[in-house]
């Protein structure tokens, strides 16, 4: 994957252990994976699912064979409810805090 992810955005000097490249490509992994498999970017379930499986493996279902693999996405996905339910009840407080910072 992340020779892909070098290739499609044409930087090869990309480190993973960057973390402003890491997160770049946890967007690239994500959005391509919209695009070709139709998941969306706020299903955090089936995009784990698509990470882990691959595009390949996730189109054929091969996550369907694999009960401890959906229980540790449903985890993702209620990890992600979580963390998506703290952020709407700070975002006020974010949108004032970085007024200014742009």
């Amino acid at each position: 994957m992340w020779g892909d992810y070098r290739k499609d955005t044409g930087n090869w000097s990309h480190d993973r252990d960057n973390f402003a490249d890491a997160i770049n490509f946890v967007g690239w992994y994500t959005d391509v994976t919209q695009r070709r498999l139709g998941v969306s970017k706020w299903d955090a379930q089936r995009q784990y699912l698509a990470y882990h499986e691959g595009w390949g493996g996730y189109s054929r279902g091969s996550f369907n064979k694999k009960p401890s693999l959906k229980k540790v996405a449903l985890k993702v996905k209620r990890q992600a409810d979580t963390y998506g339910a703290q952020l709407k009840r700070c975002s006020g407080a974010l949108d004032k805090s970085v007024k200014g910072w742009f």
